[in-house]
């Protein structure tokens, strides 16, 4: 480890970024999430840039300005990704033409199976049923994206498909800022989704997890580097009577998010009426919703699941009980022969 140290990459405050995770191949988890919240972020930020030249109408210098700021200040101060996007942004060829205008819209490492740790992370929430909502629709996104011939195949089929518009607003600076906040926390929802992820598979394997200590490997040297989101992460950490199991039972993590929420409504409103692609960022909005609603549609869906196959069921009057199968049962429709039929009517 004082080898290790010397090495590592440092964060701002000269600490090194490297800590011992914990026993057996935890390491490698805690590496595989990274990368799948990496795969949110990335389609979040993605989402962003398309919202801001095709949505806005910005070029790509006043989006390298944009993110700039954002880079510089706020809760997103100090994130690679949107520092990155800076400079891709600005880079121009020897021609003197934006590399970035000539890049195809499609990501093949998932599909030719280049890149395989954003899958696991998906499947891993699968498996642990953790609706990690934002993470597994960026992937799907990129698998979406991947044949580019069979879009163009599809678009025709579909008469032309849908064509984005440009987005109406009346204060286009407030709705940046709004973008600025909805970036934040769909970054933070795609963080608390992955550290679930790695909880679940730490009460399987009895890791016991140290936290606040091993969330210092992301403050440098990673792609989902975002100086904010670890300062309030750790922070909730720190504090003694916080909730392992569901970072948004945490105020540090539910005061943000139902602070912004707001401005990540606007964003999706706007931007579902121009036919923006927001896969994630409309999946943040709805796994926002639906994670603290005590009246979902689910109810209709454990009616029919009961009906056609006896899947049972909790009544609303009762406790809310833990995720496990309920104690009622309704025939729906009882099955009726000759024999139930009145002697009149034999």
């Amino acid at each position: 480890m004082p080898f290790l140290k010397q090495i590592a990459a440092k964060d701002g405050n000269g600490r090194p970024c490297v800590e011992p995770v914990g026993p057996g191949g935890s390491g490698h988890y805690f590496k595989m999430v990274h990368n799948g919240i990496e795969q949110g972020m990335m389609s979040v930020i993605a989402e962003v840039w398309y919202i801001l030249t095709t949505g806005l109408q910005l070029s790509y210098e006043e989006v390298a300005d944009i993110f700039e700021s954002w880079n510089k200040e706020g809760p997103l101060h100090n994130c690679f990704l949107v520092s990155i996007g800076v400079d891709i942004c600005r880079t121009k060829d020897d021609k003197g033409e934006y590399v970035l205008a000539h890049v195809r819209d499609k990501v093949v490492q998932d599909v030719d199976e280049s890149e395989g740790t954003g899958y696991w992370t998906c499947e891993q929430a699968v498996a642990h049923h953790v609706p990690a909502a934002s993470i597994l629709s960026a992937h799907l996104f990129r698998c979406g994206s991947a044949d580019a011939a069979r879009r163009i195949s599809i678009q025709k089929s579909f008469g032309g498909g849908v064509k984005p518009q440009p987005i109406k607003v009346d204060d286009k600076d407030k709705f940046i800022k709004d973008l600025q906040m909805s970036t934040y926390i769909c970054f933070l929802m795609c963080f608390a989704q992955g550290m679930h992820i790695v909880k679940k598979m730490d009460q399987k394997k009895g890791w016991k997890l140290d936290y606040g200590n091993i969330l210092q490997i992301w403050r440098g040297g990673c792609i989902i580097q975002a100086d904010h989101i670890i300062d309030l992460l750790q922070r909730m950490y720190q504090r003694n009577d916080h909730d392992d199991d569901d970072i948004l039972s945490n105020k540090e993590v539910g005061g943000e998010l139902s602070k912004h929420a707001p401005a990540l409504k606007n964003v999706v409103l706007k931007s579902i009426e121009a036919d923006m692609y927001i896969p994630s960022i409309s999946q943040s909005w709805e796994f926002y919703k639906y994670s603290s609603s005590i009246e979902l549609p689910t109810q209709f869906m454990e009616a029919e699941l009961d009906y056609f196959g006896a899947h049972m069921f909790d009544l609303k009057d009762g406790p809310p009980g833990k995720p496990q199968t309920g104690e009622h049962h309704f025939e729906w429709k009882p099955a009726k022969g000759i024999f139930d039929k009145s002697p009149s009517k034999l």
